[in-house]
Formats: C-alpha cells, sequence, structure tokens
C-alpha cells in the first residue's frame, strides 16, 4: 500500500514489510514411501533439538493445491516454540502428473488417508516425531482430513485442529454454493440424495464415536464452501459422546483477511498443543453455534 506525502508530492509505502527472519529451512523426504507410489514431505525441527519430537502434520486445502518449498510463517512459529513441523503433498495434490492429481476422485479421504498414514509412520521411523505427540491440522479440505484422520486413524494423533473444515458432506450438500455443488457431485460421483451412504462413509461426523483425540474448530460464519450448520453438527455430536471438543467463531466467509487473525489462531493452536502436552482439556464448555444463528 502506497500514500503520496502532501507536504513534497514524494509517494512512500504506507506499510512496509517487515523482513522475514532467519527461520529453519524445511527438509525435502521422500522417503515417505505408501506401497504403491512416493510421497513429497517436508520437514522442520528446531535447531539443536535431539530426539523424536512433538509434530504438527500440516495438510493443504483444494485438494488441488501443492506444498512448496518456500517461507511459512507458521511453519516456523510452531518450530519457535519446540515443535517439530510436517507438511505433505497427499493424492488430489497438484504437479505429480495427472493420476496424482485425480487420486482422491470417486472415494474421497480414503486414498488421502493412506497417505497421511504412510507419513507419519514414517516420521517415526526416521525419529522427527515422538509416537503419541503427534498432532494434525489443516484448513477447507486440509481441515476435512485432519477430522477425518482423527475418526479413521484414531491411535494416530494427539489433536486435530480444523479451519472450516468439511464434518458432514451430507449435511453441507444443499448449503453449499452451486457450483461447488456441482463440482463434489463430479468428484464422489454422485449426489447424496442418490448414494448417500457414499457421502456418509467420507464424513467426519460417521466416526465421532472413535475420536479420542481433542479436537478444535474454526469455523466461519457465512462460508458458502464450508457452511456453519455442518461444522456445529459435528462439533455436537463430538460432544455429546463425551469427547473433548471446542469450536470458535468468526464473521466473514472462507477464509481471514487479517494479520492479526492469523497470529492470533497461531497463538490458540500453540496454546492448545501445550495443554494437551501436559493433559489439560481444550474445551472450554458445551458448544454454542455462533450469536444469532440457529443451528440447531
Amino acid at each position: 500500500m502506497l500514500h503520496v506525502d502532501r507536504r513534497t508530492g514524494e509517494i512512500l509505502p504506507a506499510d512496509a514489510p517487515t523482513p522475514p527472519g532467519a527461520g529453519r529451512p524445511r527438509r525435502l523426504a521422500h522417503r515417505a514411501l505408501h506401497r504403491r507410489h512416493p510421497l513429497q514431505l517436508w520437514a522442520c525441527r528446531p535447531p539443536d533439538a535431539d530426539g523424536p519430537l512433538p509434530l504438527v502434520l500440516n495438510l493443504h486445502g483444494g485438494p488441488n493445491l501443492v506444498s512448496v518449498d518456500s517461507y511459512n510463517p507458521q511453519a516456523q512459529a510452531w518450530v519457535a516454540s519446540g515443535v517439530a513441523y510436517a507438511s505433505l503433498n497427499y493424492r488430489g495434490s497438484v504437479t505429480f502428473g495427472r493420476r496424482f492429481r485425480e487420486g482422491f476422485i470417486g472415494s474421497i479421504g480414503d486414498r488421502e488417508l493412506e497417505d497421511i498414514e504412510s507419513a507419519v509412520r514414517r516420521l517415526i521411523a526416521d525419529g522427527v516425531a515422538d509416537a503419541g505427540r503427534i498432532f494434525v491440522t489443516g484448513a477447507s479440505y486440509g481441515g476435512f482430513l485432519s477430522l477425518l484422520a482423527v475418526g479413521r486413524l484414531s491411535e494416530l494423533f494427539a489433536g486435530a485442529m480444523a479451519f472450516v473444515p468439511m464434518a458432514d458432506w451430507v449435511t453441507a450438500y444443499d448449503d453449499m454454493n452451486p457450483a461447488l455443488r456441482a463440482a463434489w457431485k463430479a468428484f464422489f460421483g454422485a449426489a447424496p440424495d442418490l448414494d448417500p451412504d457414499r457421502f456418509r462413509h467420507s464424513s467426519p461426523i460417521t466416526y465421532v464415536d472413535a475420536v479420542r483425540a481433542p479436537v478444535w474448530i474454526m469455523q466461519a460464519t457465512h462460508d458458502t464452501r464450508t457452511p456453519p450448520k455442518q461444522a456445529y453438527a459435528y462439533a455436537k455430536a463430538l460432544q455429546d459422546t463425551g469427547a473433548d471438543v471446542c469450536i470458535d467463531w468468526f464473521s466473514g466467509g472462507h477464509e481471514t483477511s487479517s494479520r492479526g487473525q492469523e497470529i492470533h489462531d497461531q497463538q490458540r493452536m500453540t496454546d492448545l498443543v501445550r495443554a494437551a502436552l501436559r493433559g489439560a482439556p481444550w474445551s472450554r464448555g458445551p458448544v454454542e453455534p455462533p450469536s444469532g444463528q440457529g443451528l440447531g
């Protein structure tokens, strides 16, 4: 952003960018092998750290996006707090060819979970991550996979932190943007009214009884990609099982655009991981819908 100095006419930056810190480089590990294909896995650890550490595994959204070698403030924040960080390009990620990019189609979540399990087991085998202290996080489709993982791979994760996740495909379908309904109908190969079992199979809400780790959800009140009603339904269903769950709300759509909010969210996650590591719960009482919206 620029502004003009009225006295001199000089054009100056109004908000000069802050140079990033030196950071900690991420290591590319091609050794996270699925039984049929290699997976690209990025990982970094705090400097001078010895032995396996608590680790946060980040899953990108999309799914047709990709995690690349670039400066990542979130990764550096985790490393600065003493927690290792990894990011996985699961099937559905781009830049690895059409077969890999379309690997999620027709069986939403199944092949991605296979890749997530392979990556976690490799991180443990390589001594990067401490089994029992691994957390999973992601936004949008990455949030969906985070919730699905703590339901279907419950033994692998100590907690899930999901931003604007898809938690219940059936409930969400009618509330979605129409263009997205058409896209997901094509990806699933059917609509919920024609094949509800396929949508239920891919929905994290189906597996709430199996969740053993704490869950935190950050959800937007006016999201038409991952609508609030389905996120609240999942949190409520998880709470009804006696699980440790909390949901925070922000006013907006599918993503935040505030640097202050991003810093707040990172601090919130850091506090949650620290709480879990010392055995403290995440829940602060009954989950509640956003003020003024009846989602129950």
